[in-house]
């Protein structure tokens, strides 16, 4: 029997923001990429850092479980994911939702940014074989402590939304939104930097999954 998760109302919290910040329509476009944008921060009592938005399109014929899987899939995430250095699953709460207690380690950029990590719930949620969520965020648990040489990040929400493009055939839809606070008193440009480059995962994980896992469906 999975244990109990007494992180379920921070979850909850989080699964709730993420709604939001999809809801939301005050995302400028970055100069760089029209598939990047940010906005504002809506708890601005809280962090002053913005929310990162990207969008990238999985063209093959896949389900949303495998494109799931292949998010959760650990062992492969340096793949696509430049700034992964680990992650350990301290605990597992609801199987059916893939529901775990994470801590992960995050490469930083010296000399100007000192490596961080966080310790996160993370849940997937599927509402159709169309639909499903992705949601992270930064709770307290006593069981990890601060590691030395690291700022420990904080996520409001970061969340990835997989939809089916209803437009083309054998299309999905990505967007991750990042709502993260490196800590650590960086300047807001490196902090806004950091935020966008936390959501732009989503483009190399679409080349990713295409090159290695459409090809099983």
């Amino acid at each position: 029997m999975a244990a109990p998760n007494p992180h379920a109302a921070a979850l909850a919290d989080a699964f709730s923001y993420l709604k939001q910040l999809e809801a939301a329509s005050d995302y400028t476009p970055s100069s760089g990429s029209p598939s990047i944008s940010t906005k504002p921060s809506p708890i601005p009592d809280r962090t002053a850092a913005p929310v990162g938005r990207a969008h990238a399109t999985i063209k093959a014929a896949t389900t949303i479980h495998a494109i799931l899987a292949a998010l959760r899939n650990i062992d492969r995430r340096g793949e696509w994911d430049d700034k992964h250095e680990g992650i350990e699953i301290l605990q597992r709460y609801d199987d059916s939702k893939h529901e775990v207690l994470v801590h992960s380690l995050r490469a930083g950029q010296w000399p100007v940014v000192s490596k961080r990590d966080f310790v996160a719930i993370s849940s997937n949620i599927v509402e159709s074989d169309s639909k499903a969520y992705v949601v992270l965020a930064s709770v307290d648990d006593s069981s990890v402590a601060e590691v030395k040489g690291r700022v420990r990040a904080s996520i409001y929400s970061m969340g990835w939304i997989i939809s089916k493009d209803t437009s083309q055939d054998d299309a999905w839809d990505l967007t991750v939104y990042a709502h993260v606070d490196p800590n650590g008193g960086l300047p807001s440009a490196i902090v806004q930097k950091a935020v966008i480059e936390g959501a732009s995962v989503v483009f190399k994980f679409a080349t990713f999954f295409e090159a290695n896992f459409a090809a099983e469906e």
